[in-house]
């Protein structure tokens, strides 16, 4: 993930009623247990999908405060930055929450056991984590538990059974106090930001809210999980058909120039349709081995790149960027061509026969993907 140093960072802790005033969103207070004296904190897109960016924060004895300007709502996570290494997330400790413009929170205590305080949709979720807490906790016993266990000789079925009967477990009781909060706080923005967290009976949670809890400040997310939800049963859907010897599923999509570009239009020679993002690493590693083999074989196969969860700007300056020689479609989500070909992860790249049928899918950046061209073509 690149590093942007966008949020103004200063020592010591900011007054509460200069956050009031402010038109960002503020963070401030005390972290202890931060080894390094310094967090990183990362920002989810607005479409909640992937990580928009990672910024340094350094703190003062533990005391830290800053400024995030964003306009529009969006998921923030907070973790100390790792020692040389380390890798971030290895230890899991983290503290992630929503934010909302215009709001404050302060933050206290160590990334295991924290307090939010501030506006009141803050103090509404200390409230929650407060009376979930010991849910959380045997939840993440649990699956040490299981961690441990499947490193031993222990039939792996058997663990895995053991783990979904006791999570079941567990995850209703987290759901009933879910649906209890919003019964009784069916006005709250805090209990459309728990509605989602119910999966399968998000519907009913929603169906208990407020029509101003609904269509409120925490609309965009409901409408991203809702999104996701029906993207996953359309790859669920697609998994189960998707499989070397079918009919790759048709689409049409925007060129770099705005001219609708058919995937049954290239019939007739061998197609790769490469599933990427200026975000992905992985994909951007790619490129060099991608644009080499491309060179080699371009008289028999035609390469698509289809580019995922990017603004159109930041897709046609990556193209530019890394001089992308073939042709290029971007996803806008109307069809959502990944939901309807299972991407499951980026890069993906599938290869389509001149019959249009589904030849091979490789997931990730795989040396074997060449490999098999070098072989097709030879």
């Amino acid at each position: 993930m690149n590093k942007l140093f966008f949020v103004t960072a200063f020592l010591g802790v900011c007054a509460l009623t200069h956050a009031q005033q402010s038109s960002g969103f503020q963070i401030s207070g005390h972290l202890d247990g931060i080894e390094n004296d310094t967090l990183i904190v990362y920002v989810q897109a607005e479409n909640f999908l992937r990580t928009e960016r990672a910024d340094t924060i350094v703190m003062n004895k533990g005391d830290f405060a800053f400024n995030l300007k964003e306009k529009n709502l969006r998921s923030v996570v907070i973790l100390g930055k790792p020692l040389p290494g380390k890798k971030p997330f290895e230890d899991g400790k983290y503290i992630d929450f929503m934010m909302i413009p215009g709001e404050y929170v302060v933050l206290n205590g160590t990334l295991d056991s924290y307090t939010l305080q501030g506006s009141p949709f803050y103090t509404q979720y200390n409230a929650h984590q407060k009376k979930t807490e010991s849910i959380s906790r045997k939840m993440k016993e649990l699956r040490k538990e299981v961690e441990m266990r499947l490193k031993t000789e222990e039939n792996k079925d058997s663990i895995n059974a053991y783990y979904q009967k006791e999570y079941e477990v567990m995850s209703g009781q987290m759901s009933q106090t879910v649906f209890e909060f919003i019964k009784t706080n069916p006005d709250s923005d805090f209990s459309a930001y728990l509605a989602p967290s119910l999966g399968e009976r998000m519907d009913e949670g929603l169906a208990l809210l407020t029509e101003r809890a609904r269509t409120g400040v925490m609309s965009p997310y409901i409408q991203a999980v809702a999104s996701m939800k029906k993207a996953q049963e359309v790859r669920k859907k697609a998994a189960d058909k998707l499989h070397p010897g079918v009919e790759a599923p048709d689409f049409t999509l925007n060129d770099m120039n705005g001219n609708p570009l058919t995937l049954s239009s290239l019939r007739g020679k061998y197609v790769v349709l490469d599933y990427w993002g200026s975000w992905c690493v992985w994909c951007i590693k790619g490129f060099p081995a991608m644009k080499e083999s491309y060179a080699k074989h371009k008289e028999k196969v035609e390469f698509l790149g289809i580019d995922c969860n990017d603004t159109e700007q930041k897709w046609k300056d990556a193209v530019a960027k890394h001089e992308l020689p073939w042709l290029h479609v971007r996803n806008a989500g109307e069809p959502d061509v990944s939901a309807l070909y299972a991407i499951q992860g980026y890069p993906t790249k599938i290869v389509i026969d001149p019959q249009g049928k589904i030849a091979r899918v490789v997931v990730g950046e795989d040396p074997s993907f060449y490999a098999y061209l070098d072989e097709l073509f030879k």
